[in-house]
């Protein structure tokens, strides 16, 4: 493949994205989130919460296009004329057949974290299905906005690798800021990232994807299964620290699914 051979360079959504996305379409991936949690008879809730946050959330993607070079022998990820690389193993191997990237910000807004903060405080529980809920539907929204720019790509013969994020396999969250300044999302969507590295508003996230020949996409279906993940996009490794054991919320921590930590950890650990 030509290393220049991408036809859009960039998508902008800056007004509210509206997809349709079921409760129903989103009610297994919410449960996944929430483990242990969940019921069989808390379904009518949850779906009941799903819908909540589908309402309140206000959607922003930007997705932007760049030629790479891929080096295994330094195990490194560079953008092309550029003083950027990234270096991971996982990554080099996803795009190891890619000479461009796709690299995604989506945002859901700043509604859906003031919600999250006032079921905390007035009904603990709602406020975790809201939040897992919220989690769901970012990735949602993120996937069925990617699948659709995927169909102009496929005309061409062209196709996507999975999404790889910040904090998955040995790809360091630090770089964060780094994706962020190289699609302006400050700006264009309104996302932030703290010293930790969390993204703010907090249901937001980024990711890098590679574009590859059809006939290669089998040779990333096979990496993908030998990662141990069998869902289109893998999700983030549940890392923690000893001290999260002690936690009342441990065994369904959001955080933690997500890769990042609660405020108590940031301030105490």
């Amino acid at each position: 493949m030509p290393k220049k051979s991408f036809r859009i360079s960039e998508i902008y959504d800056r007004e509210w994205i509206k997809l349709i996305i079921t409760p129903y379409k989103l009610l297994p991936e919410v449960k996944r989130y929430l483990g242990g949690l969940n019921h069989q008879e808390m379904d009518s809730e949850i779906l009941q919460i799903i819908e909540e946050v589908i309402q309140k959330s206000r959607p922003q993607f930007l997705l932007k296009f760049f030629p790479i070079n891929v080096s295994m022998e330094s195990v490194k990820v560079c953008i092309e004329d550029s003083d950027i690389c990234f270096k991971s193993m996982d990554l080099a191997k996803l795009l190891s057949e890619s000479r461009e990237c796709g690299i995604v910000a989506i945002t859901l807004g700043h509604e859906i974290d003031r919600q999250i903060a006032l079921y905390n405080k007035t009904d603990l529980s709602r406020g975790i299905i809201f939040d897992a809920a919220a989690s769901a539907y970012v990735e949602a929204v993120c996937d069925k906005r990617q699948q659709e720019v995927e169909q102009k790509y496929r005309e061409k013969r062209l196709g996507f690798t999975f999404r790889f994020a910040p904090g998955y396999g040995d790809l360091n969250l630090s770089i964060q800021p780094i994706l962020l300044n190289l699609l302006n999302a400050s700006v264009k969507i309104g996302i932030s990232v703290s010293k930790y590295y969390t993204l703010y508003p907090r249901k937001s996230m980024t990711g890098i994807f590679g574009v590859v020949l059809q006939k290669n996409m089998q040779n990333q279906i096979d990496f993908q299964q030998k990662s141990g993940n069998s869902s289109k996009y893998q999700r983030p490794k549940k890392t923690d620290h000893p001290k999260c054991h002690s936690c009342l919320n441990y065994k369904h921590c959001i955080y933690l699914s997500e890769g990042t930590y609660c405020e108590y950890r940031k301030r105490n650990l």
